[in-house]
């Protein structure tokens, strides 16, 4: 599946070095600061070289292991500066433009010549933050289809945005779950039935208050949306709920599947239906649901 948007942001920043502090060869444990960091806030690092280095070769680290146009996954300093054996050395390390808070963040100093930890490495809980935004736009051919024995199809067309946040960071090559928070669908005019007196019919197509839908992308290709309505199913027939009948009464739920095309994840096609929805004058409906999406995965949703 593809990801739009830049890699990890490296970034390098000269380190502070403080008068020795401890004995040579003391150990002494890496502060982190503050300790649940969060947003823009930087991160300081602070330890004590147990042995000298030349310019350039310490590395401090922060990382969460994924990657995010819209926040930090991997940050790194190097000490442009000698360090001397038995120095205190501090290094901010500063997220560009912020922090993916979602994802434990391991900090640790190492060796970059040697390729080799020093010290390290800390996990770090980052506060906040609900993810990397996402959204999910329905394109051309998206349709709503009623079917009622014995009675002509009726359909319209489907269109709208739904956004929402992936948790911590967009991992390619895993299974990728999508919540969607808000947005909604609209639906165009269906076809009049005459038997069905007056006509009800839904144009807007909110989620349900309260709740959230979920769109997974499979590895292998396939697709999954949930997505509760706060709509009745008979009100997407264009016809009332039958008196006493619970299947047409809301709200609705849209329980759809398809596979990634040729378009990759602009061209995601959903599709699946809603059966046996009581309805006045037809006695009973089918709303069949297809869906052709744009998935964005790049954070500018």
């Amino acid at each position: 599946m593809r990801s739009r948007g830049a890699g990890a942001v490296v970034v390098a920043v000269v380190a502070a070095l403080v008068a020795p502090a401890v004995a040579a060869g003391a150990r002494a444990p890496v502060t982190i600061t503050p300790k649940a960091p969060a947003g823009t806030d930087p991160i300081t690092v602070t330890w004590t070289a147990k042995r000298a280095f030349k310019p350039g070769v310490v590395e401090v680290r922060a990382d969460t292991g994924g990657y995010s146009p819209t926040c930090s996954g991997k940050v790194v300093a190097t000490v442009r500066r000698a360090v001397r054996r038995g120095t205190k050395v501090r290094v901010t390390l500063r997220p560009k433009p912020r922090w993916c808070e979602n994802e434990p963040l391991t900090v640790s100093v190492a060796d970059a010549l040697r390729n080799r930890t020093i010290a390290g490495g800390y996990r770090v809980t980052l506060k906040g933050w609900q993810g990397s935004p996402v959204s999910v736009r329905t394109v051309a051919a998206s349709t709503l289809t009623v079917q009622s024995p014995g009675r002509p199809d009726r359909s319209a067309p489907v269109d709208g945005v739904l956004r929402g946040t992936v948790p911590g960071l967009v991992k390619l090559g895993t299974d990728i779950e999508l919540t969607l928070r808000s947005g909604r669908l609209g639906l165009g005019a269906l076809p009049a039935e005459p038997l069905c007196a007056p006509p009800l019919q839904a144009t807007e197509l909110p989620l349900a208050a309260g709740r959230t839908g979920r769109l997974i992308l499979l590895q292998s290709g396939e697709g999954r949306l949930t997505l509760p309505l706060d709509v009745a199913p008979a009100s997407l027939t264009g016809c009332a709920a039958a008196p006493g009948a619970p299947s047409g009464a809301g709200p609705a739920t849209l329980e759809l599947s398809g596979k990634v095309g040729e378009g990759g994840l602009s061209r995601l096609v959903v599709g699946g239906s809603l059966p046996g929805v009581a309805v006045t004058g037809v006695g009973s409906a089918a709303v069949n649901v297809t869906l052709t999406l744009d998935v964005d995965l790049s954070g500018n949703a």
